[in-house]
């Protein structure tokens, strides 16, 4: 019967499935007085959630083995489309790492540059700085192009050093 049900159909099941669960072991355990009844409620509760993601990977694997996820996918290659996160890294970037040139400073880029923003953004971030969209008291460098406009005008406000492409790799290149 499952096998007829569309995902979105499937995936509702399963949540109202574990809504009820939850509510028919909360229920049963509203007495939390005995550290049994508190565990056995805390292993029902992981039981069903596990449930619930093992259904959500079950449903992607068989889309992705599917003909449409075949298409998907082969659409994604010809139109030369890497599905990935811009703002995700498994290395902590912003650590206080004192061996990084960068470390403890906070940097906004504005303007425009001779390179294209997320490259300065990456070396900033890959010698310990942190690169923020907006200009704020806790903004360490401003790092302005042509045409910087507001973020400029605030970061003058607020005393922050601004540096213009090459103040910018004299700084990089000359930090110890």
């Amino acid at each position: 019967m499952l096998k007829t049900l569309s995902a979105k159909k499937k995936f509702g099941i399963w949540k109202s499935f574990l809504i009820k669960k939850d509510d028919a072991i909360a229920k049963r355990t509203r007495d939390m007085s005995d550290i049994s009844k508190i565990l056995r409620f805390l292993e029902l509760l992981l039981v069903s959630k596990f449930l619930f993601i093992f259904f959500i990977l079950t449903e992607l694997i068989t889309f992705l083995n599917s003909n449409s996820g075949s298409i998907t996918i082969n659409k994604l290659q010809v139109n030369q489309i890497e599905p990935k996160s811009d703002n995700y890294s498994p290395i902590n970037l912003t650590d206080d790492n004192p061996d990084k040139k960068l470390s403890n400073t906070s940097w906004v880029i504005t303007g425009t540059l001779s390179k294209p923003r997320e490259e300065y953004k990456k070396t900033i971030e890959g010698l310990g700085g942190k690169v923020m969209n907006s200009v704020s008291k806790k903004t360490t460098y401003l790092l302005a192009g042509e045409k910087a406009g507001s973020k400029l005008t605030k970061a003058e406000k607020l005393d922050v050093t601004i540096l213009n492409e090459d103040e910018y790799l004299n700084l990089i290149d000359n930090t110890d």
